[in-house]
């Protein structure tokens, strides 16, 4: 799977990445990853998530900021809010996205 951002603009990518790190969610995945979910508005999309061999699949809404194992190294990717809808917070039990 390929997700491409409606802005090729690398301010935005930037910004997108600050956004997530900032107010995002944090996840920890099955791996023990840390990745940070945002969703700056539910149901606007951010760009297009594409399958295999360039079918488009859907617009999606959801920065995912995955850091690497530097602490310098991150990358950015969009997903859809709804893979998400069932995730609650350990701490207080509320919706993450």
């Amino acid at each position: 799977m390929l997700s491409v951002f409606d802005s090729s603009s690398t301010a935005h990518y930037v910004n997108c990445l600050q956004e997530a790190v900032a107010q995002g969610a944090m996840e920890i995945d099955a791996k023990g990853r840390m990745n940070f979910l945002y969703c700056p508005s539910a149901g606007s999309a951010l760009g297009t998530l594409f399958r295999q061999r360039g079918t488009q699949a859907e617009r999606v809404d959801t920065v995912v900021v995955a850091l690497a194992a530097q602490p310098d190294k991150a990358h950015a990717f969009l997903t859809n809010s709804g893979e998400y809808s069932a995730y609650r917070c350990l701490e207080c039990g509320e919706a993450v996205l």
